[in-house]
Order: C-alpha cells, then structure tokens, then sequence
C-alpha cells in the first residue's frame, strides 16, 4: 500500500513533450520599430516565444509553454534608450535593448550586446517566420500577430491591452483577446526566498516594482519534480492569473469571481500548467466567457517548499497560507478586474478540493470567499502527532536535525538549494521504506490556521458555506493492473496496511473489507478510490445534509477510451477544452453556482441539493440524471479500520467507537 500512494494523484497525468521549434528570421536585418515588447508571450496555439542569449537568428523558439521564463519585464528609459530585462533559464539576467529604433539582445552589459540594423523593405513590422510558415509580427500600433505570411495582418490573434490596472504592489498591463482581457504572472506576495523561505507569505509592498508590470505569461511554477526527474520552478513563484472580459475592466462592472486551486499531490503543477512539460492548461478564457465570470488562478508553495515545518520559526502549512494569501489579494483588488470580492467561489482538484475543504475550515479565510467546488478530493488533514513524526522524519533525511535544536534546524535548511530540498520531498522517494508513515501530503491541524479537522467541521454542522462535490466514476482504479505490472502494488499483501492499524482492535477487519474486495472483483486499486475519494465524498455530503446544509453531489463519467475512466478526466470538460454538450452543461453548472448558488441553469436541469437520509448525485455522462446515493458496504467495511491508519486520518476519515 506504501508504494501506490506515489502514484495515485501523478501518474495519470504523464505525458510526452512536444520538441521546440525553431523562428526563422526572413532577414538578419530586422526591426521592432518605435514600440518595445516582451518576446516571451504565448501565441494563439498555446506555443510560447521564447528569447534566448545569443543572436535573434539562433535564440528564438517556439515551444510549448512550460513558464522558464520571468515573465516580469522591467521597462527603463536611459541615455535615450529602453531596457527590458528578463530571467532565462539559466536564471541570468539578460535584456533586449531598443535605441535609435535599434533592438538588441544579450548580456546587460553594454559591449556584449548584438545591435540589430534596420529593416530597409518593411518600416512598419518586424516578422520572424516559423518553420509552419506562421509569422510573429509586431506593428507600430503595438499589435502582437502570429498568422500565416501570406495573410493580410489584419487577421490578428492577439494585442497588448489598453488597461493599465492598479493593484497591490504596482500598475500591471495585460493582452487583450477580442473582448476577454487577460493578466498573468500577477505577483501576490513576496518571494519566498532567503529569509523568508518557510515562512509564511509576506505581503507586497506597495511599490514593488516600477513602471507598468507586463502581466503576459504565467510566472514560474514552484519548485517541483517531474516524473523524469527534471527540476523545475523557481522560489520567486507566488503569481496569479486572471481572465476577465474588456467590458468589465473599462466600466467597473461586478461579476461573479472563480479561484481556480490546482492539484498534483500538493508536489506538482501550477497555476496555468498542471505538469511540468505538459501542454495541458489550465486556460480560464473560454470558462470565463461561457458564464460571464472572473477567473483567478493561482501558484502556491509545494512539497517541502510548501508543507515541511519544525517546532521554531517554521510552523509549516505554508502551501494552505499562501492559498489564503492568494484570495486576500482577491479581495483586495479584484474589483479593478471587474470582479465582486463579495461574491467569490473556490474550485479545484485532487489535492485543490483537498486544499479547498482545509479552506473551508481555516477561520482567517472565512470572509474572503462565499462558495466552493471540490472535485474528486477529500478532506485532508494530519495531526499535529503525525505531523511531528513526518517533519522530523525529513529533517533527519536532510541531515539537518541537530539533537532537535530548531534554530540550528533552520539555519540548516536554509542553506539548501530549492532542487535539493524538492528531491528530499517524500513522494520523490517511491521505494522509501517509511513512506506510509510518513504520508506527508497534507495540511496539518496546527490550532492556528487550520484548529480542527475539517471533516470533524462537516460533522459539527459548522460549515455553511454553499458547496458542491463529487468525484469520477474512476480515478485510479483503472490504473491498479499498470501499479501491479511495475511491482509497486500487491493486492494480496494485507501485512503492511494491517501494521498502519493503531487500534489493535481495528486491525481485526482489515481482513474481512479485502476479502470483499476479493469477492466482488475490486482490485486494490478500488481501495484506493474508496478510501481517498468516494467513501470519503459520501461523508462530507452526509454530514452536510444532516445539518440541511446547501451541498450537490456528482459522479462523471465520460470515458475518453471505452470504458476507461480516470482521475482529472473532467478537467478539459471544466475549461471548456471539449467541444460538446456535457462539457458546456458542466460549465454551466459550475459558473450559474457562481452566480447564484444553485447550478442549475434552466428548468431542465433540476439538480436537488442533498436532504437528510435522501442523498443524491447527478450523473454527469450523455445521458445526464439523479440517482439515489446509498452507502456502499465497502464503505462502512472500511470505516472498521481506516480511520485508524495513517493513511485514513490523512484522507479525512473520522474514528467511530470500536469496543474493547
């Protein structure tokens, strides 16, 4: 059981990167003209132009859009000239020069830049042409295209917004497609960095930066792994996003607000990318447009970055702070978006829903949103006890213990490097002997930001806020027989998931629920799914109704391969990536919650929020409708012992009286 835990929120996200393409200049002589730009922006087909050292002939590529690149251009007028300077992935400072209409790139010091000569043929744009015949262009009127050369530019996929907003820290500018108007890499806090790494997020000062941020692309994703073992990310990665329409900016309208918390285990993913090398996104445009809403995004600290404490300075939950910091900024400003602070829903997945129901329970949050949609989470949460035995479990592996001496501890870790504390991270260490009892994936119930278990919350009745949750017809289960085929699950070993029991009496029925499983031809992959996501879904929305608390449930299923349903299957249905009636109905749904509380949309579509001991889910397929909710026997099988392991008080599950 130790060893699929690796792999039961990452591995279906796997994917293969697309290689880099290289620009073509039509000519060595080119010409930006009178108008400076970033070049690092993401075309209309989600491919990022990519400015590197060296000459424009060699150090342009498109690719897909992984955020190596500082968005954060500081624009700088000096000596009769302009200066933008930029972090590349070596993470050295370089700038692209305009002068006398003159544009160079490379090295900040003057006498290793490459000056660029004027374009004689065409004043008026500067073209780099791509190999599939499409070409970037810039016009005087500062008009960002890529579109086929031989089309009239007129056909244009893109501009730089006239908005220029001002939010907390500075005035940020961002891109304009027709009338939706979207700003990425939006800092919210100041970089977790030197002396503020493990400490909670610190607010942005109100100067942060000078001139007009260009908020184009999305910033670095934290500091994180993938599956090949490739660091990613960078500590100055606090950002946001936000996709609003023109309209709203320009006339201060007041619209529904959508914050958008993405999964990965609490390890990997980001605002905008939900894998490091992977070309699917996160884009709220299309979301943002189909229900009249804001859509927010954000990055949040990972792994040991995000979750590591002691018993000093570093308290830890910083992934769960800088969430809450996020929607403070929120609250702060989104109104200058054209957003109503006031009216604010939380959605997310995987470890985002497990991020949102410890939301749910923090008080610092409770007046900074109105509404949540969990998606296929439970309600994590560790105990300061286990909590303890997992912190010192990593320091210890970081040599940094010092006979527990925290002061000594701290100075320790911070003299890491951000990729060596990220390799350090629990769940990059798959055949680690102590990783079930060191299930570090959690926030952890601390007293302070998060005083109680959230699903203890959900029992008490304490929890008001409107809410929908649900999870997919499978999430991992489909992927039991792959875990099996690479030796990291073994269905017939009960030893290990009995010797997590700490009630002796527990351990009795760890037997009996396998052996159900056995009979009814679940595999351990079932287990999985019951215990991290639709057993633990069915308590939230009980204790709910019990207390005639507003709450929806569902259950997707549109397989993409026959019968094969996974974890994050909903995702490309959510932002609006498929182009069918479920995935428009789904939006629906989700944005009309936004507005109103209720999803329902029409007279057709009468989801019943959950009443007492009548408890319902709305079948998201083709074939959309409700159906009676009743708890599976397996379920109440595994309240006998789960709740009792590590792994249960992790997933939320709470103990019930068991007789000596």
């Amino acid at each position: 059981m130790r060893k699929e835990i690796i792999l039961l929120i990452l591995l279906p996200l796997l994917s293969s990167c697309a290689a880099a393409q290289v620009l073509q200049p039509i000519s060595l002589q080119q010409r930006l003209g009178s108008k400076l730009i970033p070049l690092n922006l993401i075309t209309a087909n989600q491919l990022c132009v990519d400015i590197k050292n060296g000459t424009f002939e060699h150090s342009l590529t498109t690719e897909p859009c992984i955020p190596t690149l500082k968005p954060q251009w500081i624009p700088t007028e000096q000596d009769n000239k302009r200066v933008l300077q930029y972090m590349g992935k070596d993470n050295q400072l370089s700038c692209l020069v305009e002068k006398n209409n003159n544009v160079s790139v490379g090295s900040c010091d003057d006498k290793n830049i490459i000056l660029l000569e004027e374009d004689t043929t065409d004043k008026n744009h500067y073209k780099l042409r791509t190999e599939d015949n499409q070409c970037l262009t810039l016009s005087n009127q500062n008009e960002l295209f890529l579109v086929s050369c031989n089309l009239n530019l007129a056909n244009m996929r893109f501009q730089i917004s006239p908005n220029r907003v001002n939010v907390t820290g500075g005035e940020i500018v961002g891109l304009q497609f027709g009338n939706t108007a979207r700003f990425m890499g939006i800092p919210y806090a100041q970089a977790p960095k030197n002396k503020l790494r493990f400490m909670p997020p610190q607010p942005l000062e109100n100067d942060s930066w000078q001139g007009p941020l260009l908020a184009y692309q999305p910033s670095f994703m934290c500091p994180q792994k993938n599956f090949s073992g490739d660091y990613f990310g960078n500590e100055d990665c606090l950002y946001l996003n936000v996709w609003t329409s023109q309209d709203a900016v320009m006339s201060n309208q007041s619209k529904p607000v959508m914050v958008w918390i993405h999964g990965g285990a609490l390890a990997i993913g980001g605002s905008y990318y939900g894998l490091p090398g992977h070309t699917k996104n996160y884009n709220g445009k299309k979301l943002s447009e189909l229900g009249d809403v804001v859509i927010v995004s954000i990055n949040y600290r990972l792994g040991t970055l995000g979750l590591l404490g002691n018993k000093g300075k570093f308290k830890g939950n910083n992934s769960l702070r800088d969430q809450i910091a996020a929607l403070q900024w929120v609250h702060n400003n989104i109104s200058k978006f054209g957003g109503d602070p006031n009216n604010v829903t939380l959605f997310g997945e995987s470890a985002g829903a497990w991020s949102i129901c410890s939301i749910l329970a923090a008080p610092s949050a409770d007046q900074l949103f109105q509404k949540a949609i969990m998606e296929s989470g439970a309600c994590t949460s560790r105990t300061i006890e286990d909590n303890n035995v997992a912190n010192e479990w990593l320091i210890k592996k970081l040599n940094c213990w010092h006979n527990g001496n925290t002061a000594k501890q701290e100075q320790c870790l911070l003299n890491y490097s951000p990729q060596e504390l990220t390799q350090a991270w629990v769940l990059t260490q798959p055949k680690s002997a102590e990783i079930a009892n060191t299930f570090v994936i959690a926030p952890y119930v601390d007293g302070d930001i998060l005083p109680q278990p959230p699903l203890e919350l959900f029992k008490e009745g304490k929890i008001n806020k409107p809410l929908i949750n649900g999870v997919n017809k499978k999430e991992l289960a489909n992927f039991s027989w792959i875990l099996s085929l690479m030796g990291v699950i073994d269905f017939n070993n009960s030893k290990l998931l009995e010797s997590l029991v700490d009630k002796p009496q527990a351990k009795a029925y760890v037997e009996p629920a396998l052996e159900y499983y056995k009979k009814h031809n679940k595999g351990e992959g079932d287990l999985i799914d019951d215990i991290l996501f639709k057993c633990i879904n069915w308590q939230l929305s009980n204790s709910m109704a019990n207390h005639n608390k507003v709450n929806y449930s569902y259950l997707f299923d549109m397989p993409f391969l026959f019968d094969f349903n996974i974890h994050t299957e909903e995702l490309p249905y959510v932002f609006q990536q498929k182009n069918n009636a479920v995935a428009r109905d789904l939006g629906l749904y989700w944005t009309h919650f936004a507005h109103t509380g209720t999803p329902n949309f029409d007279t057709h579509n009468l989801w019943p929020k959950q009443k007492n001991e009548q408890l319902t889910r709305l079948a998201l397929d083709k074939n959309t409708k409700v159906f009676p909710w009743i708890e599976e026997e397996r379920c109440k099988l595994l309240q006998k012992f789960v709740p009792w392991t590590v792994i249960g008080r992790n997933a939320g599950w709470l103990p019930t009286i068991i007789k000596k």
